[in-house]
């Protein structure tokens, strides 16, 4: 069944009572930075920024018509020109959801991509194809996929599947040409490993954090909040017991808690035991000093 489908039958299954479907698309706000590439190259990319937001928001990503669009946004910051009408950047990419029941939007995804190698010629629209690796329209498909993956495994557990299997496509097409910026790394961020992580069986229990700390949390904090707060530690010790399934740092769990520690302490400022700091950290020790300062201040 289709997020379409089930999202109702979920909601009110919990009580919720779901508003009608009526759109689908993404609604994604891309700024582009200049400032860090000589005078005499940028007037080649002063329409970059409307051509990247005029095609990741008007392609139809996929068939089933969402409620809202997914919010996203893309924040490029060309750092240098490597050849003719082609560029290194780093990009911040951040998405976010609304939490049911109130007026208040949750952060879904933040990563900070500092490798991408693009070709931008002015005159040349960009063009979605999806049997042919294109290093400008293929990496704008690629985090479109992953967006929407996650918006779908937050609503409905494991529907984001086909566009992670989109996206991870994207990433075998990339790295068999040897694409700058697609290698597989053995740590830190890394776009291959993070769509197999995705993808792989082994790890599927850290999509169903990612699905019971929205859907099961978020979105129950307005109907009961302390049942609420136990589903999101419920969630959150799955990445203790992911942790042992590799020993390397897990892209999953680093984009997870990357975009949502702040949030997460915050959420257990009321929670009666104040111990479960600790727990908090024990679940996500890169974020100590986040959780720290939270309990501190109730204290």
């Amino acid at each position: 069944m289709t997020r379409l489908r089930l999202l109702p039958l979920l909601l009110l299954t919990a009580g919720v009572l779901a508003p009608t479907l009526h759109a689908q698309q993404l609604e994604c706000d891309v700024t582009v930075d200049l400032q860090t590439i000589p005078s005499a190259n940028r007037d080649r990319l002063t329409n970059l920024e409307r051509d990247i937001e005029d095609y990741i928001n008007r392609h139809p990503w996929g068939s089933d018509e969402l409620e809202t669009k997914i919010r996203c946004t893309m924040n490029i910051m060309v750092r240098s020109v490597v050849g003719e009408d082609r560029y290194a950047a780093q990009v911040f990419v951040g998405s976010s959801r609304p939490i049911w029941g109130t007026r208040r939007s949750t952060g879904v995804l933040r990563i900070l991509d500092e490798e991408w190698e693009f070709t931008y010629v002015p005159t040349t629209p960009i063009v979605h194809n999806e049997f042919e690796f294109r290093d400008l329209a293929s990496f704008l498909d690629y985090y479109a996929y992953m967006i929407i993956g996650y918006d779908y495994d937050s609503y409905v557990q494991y529907a984001g599947s086909p566009f992670f299997q989109k996206a991870g496509n994207i990433s075998n097409m990339a790295a068999s040409r040897g694409a700058a910026g697609w290698q597989k790394k053995q740590t830190g961020y890394s776009r291959t490993r993070w769509v197999e992580e995705m993808l792989n069986p082994t790890y599927v229990r850290t999509r169903d954090m990612i699905h019971r700390y929205y859907f099961g949390g978020l979105d129950s904090l307005i109907l009961n909040e302390r049942q609420a707060q136990k589903a999101i530690l419920d969630a959150l010790a799955i990445a203790e017991v992911a942790q042992k399934w590799d020993r390397q740092d897990l892209v999953v769990l680093r984009v997870f808690f990357d975009t949502n520690h702040p949030e997460i302490a915050e959420i257990f400022r009321s929670y009666p035991d104040k111990s479960v700091y600790n727990r908090l950290i024990t679940f996500d020790p890169t974020h100590r000093r986040t959780y720290e300062e939270a309990y501190r201040k109730i204290r």
